[in-house]
């Protein structure tokens, strides 16, 4: 006789990544140590890239790989370039999952 079971239903949640912080209408000091944060869900990359977009236009490369947990701090470049338009990119470096922080304001 042959003997087998039938497990209850499983989920696979798809893979996704949410920017925590900076959120829309935070102020950033050019020169200032912040925390970018992000939650992630599903199987994904073990790496991220993080990038500084104007727009459609990225304007400054954060870093090209940093582990994927969740947190990354980030001093801003003295001569970071000043805006209210701007968000930072956490996108894994397999370009499958990604997300944007809200609108922030880089100020000196």
């Amino acid at each position: 006789d042959l003997i087998y079971d039938v497990s209850d239903r499983i989920r696979i949640a798809a893979a996704g990544i949410l920017v925590a912080s900076p959120s829309t209408n935070n102020v950033l000091k050019r020169g200032s140590e912040y925390t970018i944060s992000w939650t992630l869900t599903g199987a994904q990359n073990a790496n991220v890239k993080l990038r500084v977009f104007q727009g459609a236009v990225q304007i400054l490369n954060i870093t090209d790989s940093t582990p994927n947990d969740g947190s990354y701090t980030w001093t801003v470049p003295a001569d970071m370039t000043m805006g209210n338009d701007l968000v930072i990119r956490v996108k894994a470096i397999d370009n499958l999952v990604s997300d944007d922080s809200g609108l922030l304001t880089i100020e000196d």
